[in-house]
């Protein structure tokens, strides 16, 4: 669960899902919601909605939404070390 005013690049969210463990975050300025994928690794709330906040926990707690654990983890990839490196080396080589 990330409850952050601002961020600006939340690695914990980046680092749970890499485990399989869908997250939990208000839309924050700047990060979430560049990772989290509705239904796939996690939920995005509104920014400081705090009851929408316990819902999405009690929703996931209570297994009411569930998560693929393969998903969670797959989603990931786009930030793995290889991906960003070959997205570096493309904008320096390819213009």
């Amino acid at each position: 669960m990330l409850t952050s005013n601002f961020e600006g690049f939340p690695n914990v969210l980046v680092e749970s899902i890499a485990i399989g463990t869908p997250v939990i975050s208000f839309d924050c300025p700047s990060g979430p919601e560049d990772i989290i994928e509705k239904g796939i690794n996690g939920i995005l709330v509104p920014h400081q909605n705090k009851e929408e906040f316990a819902k999405a926990i009690l929703a996931v707690a209570n297994n009411t939404i569930i998560f693929n654990p393969q998903d969670v983890i797959g989603s990931a990839k786009k930030f793995s070390t290889e991906t960003i490196v070959n997205q570096y080396l493309k904008l320096i080589f390819n213009p």
